[in-house]
């Protein structure tokens, strides 16, 4: 059951919380196909912790490693930057539809071999998107 605000969010879970929603249903949907059969908006406790953040990381560098066919160990982290993605699809336009629900995430910037740096997007379920890369070409 959500909560009516964030602060009684955090005070009765004692964690993170963040506002969940899904108020757009594509013609030809049910709420409920889009949403789930139970679902009601408001503040839920977020379950993201230091360890899963390292977890996501890894699984990034490994797909950009495979993307670009070089080691692990020659990518690096820019930044870690934890954001609230408009929607299931975390704000990267895929061209299908996207639950209109805030997902929690992080915005990973990473750089391999030459100019160019590598954006991903992602959830706190270790699901993620790469974003076009800026300042090279693939």
């Amino acid at each position: 059951t959500p909560f009516a605000s964030q602060e009684e969010c955090e005070a009765k879970s004692g964690k993170a919380c963040g506002f969940f929603m899904c108020d757009v249903v594509p013609e030809g949907k049910t709420f409920e196909e889009t949403c789930g059969k139970n679902f009601k908006a408001g503040w839920k406790p977020k379950t993201q912790t230091k360890a899963d953040e390292t977890v996501i990381i890894q699984l990034v560098k490994k797909d950009l490693s495979e993307f670009l066919k070089i080691p692990e160990n020659s990518i690096y982290v820019l930044s870690v930057v934890k954001v609230e993605w408009p929607d299931s699809c975390f704000g990267i336009d895929t061209g299908e539809l996207c639950a209109q629900i805030i997902t929690p995430g992080y915005k990973i910037s990473l750089k391999g071999t030459g100019n160019s740096v590598y954006i991903y997007h992602t959830d706190l379920n270790n699901n993620f998107a790469l974003e076009r890369p800026t300042g090279g070409n693939l």
